[in-house]
């Protein structure tokens, strides 16, 4: 499994952190971590990279993330051990 994540630009705002009364359609694969925040560093929305935090701003709350996973098997029913071929043996 390789995780995959993509920070998306909306915040939820609300001192508790909580969704009721938003509407967020639920991601097709994955899931949506929200209510995180970060302390001693921003985050640069435009760039999505951190940065340094805004003086006397100690806790930045952070963007809904959506972390996913991408199976990195490339056949689903090859489990890295091969059988040998009867017919290429020689007796």
């Amino acid at each position: 499994m390789e995780y995959t994540t993509e920070v998306i630009k909306e915040i939820i705002q609300g001192d508790d952190g909580r969704i009721e009364g938003k509407t967020i359609t639920a991601p097709s694969e994955g899931v949506y971590i929200h209510g995180l925040y970060l302390e001693g560093a921003g985050w640069n929305r435009g760039e999505k990279r951190l940065e340094d935090s805004n003086p006397k701003e100690l806790f930045y709350q952070f963007p809904i993330i959506h972390v996913s996973a991408i199976s990195t098997v490339k056949d689903p029913n090859d489990r890295g051990s091969k059988k040998p071929d009867l017919d290429t043996i020689q007796k």
